[in-house]
């Protein structure tokens, strides 16, 4: 992969983790404790390529840093136990949009053999939540904890349905709709970060390799240096004897 593979790198802006409802009161979309595992996850990465950076490193001191990084990238993000995929995302409704999804969900819907099963859990845990009691009043909202696959899955299910003008329960409908687009906000702004991650590493990986550079207004020196007053020191020979070939970067191992 070349510098020219990852300009698809997306720097996104950090959307609001609080959601205000009817009363004024706010509500986390995640838990403050998810959140500062994040940030700190990530700033630790940047930080470690930015503070580690060198091309007089052995093959063996390469290694082992990619496979730290790597290893804590994948404790975060990797298809297989990364803890984004773990975490509770909140979906916030309020008591009339809560039975109007109750009642959408047992009488108005249609499921088949890949999501008549996820519809009865999401029916028990809606009516369990109706019975509660915690929604003191109409203007309560009340957090539904799911991970980005619940989310995802009871989007799914919903996106289908129609409604016919627009009456209070199309308004209920699309105020659903709303809040399962902000958990979903919420997850893909970390995401995007960590697929950022993955992306630098391979580069940062290769520009370890005497003869490498990474342009300064390449978006991955931006994100590793760009708000920092340490700045990397390539060394690039002008003699093509002394210049080596740049391997292949490694990719990142996304199935721990």
């Amino acid at each position: 992969m070349n510098q020219q593979d990852l300009k698809s790198i997306v720097i996104v802006e950090k959307p609001d983790l609080l959601f205000e409802d009817l009363n004024g009161n706010k509500i986390r979309l995640i838990s403050a404790e998810d959140e500062t595992y994040l940030e700190n996850s990530y700033k630790s990465m940047i930080e470690y390529m930015r503070d580690n950076h060198s091309q007089e490193l052995s093959e063996e001191e390469k290694d082992t840093m990619y496979l730290d990084l790597q290893r804590i990238w994948n404790e975060v993000s990797g298809k297989n136990g990364g803890r984004l995929n773990e975490i509770s995302f909140n979906l916030i409704l309020h008591k009339n949009e809560c039975k109007y999804l109750l009642n959408l969900v047992k009488t108005k819907l249609e499921y088949d053999v890949d999501s008549v099963f996820y519809a009865m859990e999401l029916n028990n845990m809606i009516e369990k939540m109706v019975e509660s009691g915690e929604f003191t009043d109409d203007g309560t909202g009340v957090p539904f904890e799911m991970s980005a696959v619940d989310i995802h899955y009871l989007y799914q299910i919903i996106s289908k349905h129609k409604v016919k003008g627009l009456t209070k329960n199309s308004y209920y409908f699309a105020e659903i709709l709303k809040r399962i687009a902000l958990s979903s906000k919420v997850f893909n702004y970390y995401k995007e970060n960590f697929t950022n991650i993955a992306k630098s590493l391979q580069l940062w990986v290769a520009s370890l390799d005497k003869g490498f550079a990474i342009k300064e207004d390449d978006k991955v020196y931006q994100l590793i240096w760009g708000n920092s007053d340490t700045k990397p020191v390539f060394n690039i020979s002008k003699d093509p004897k002394e210049t080596k070939e740049v391997k292949k970067t490694k990719e990142v191992n996304t199935e721990s």
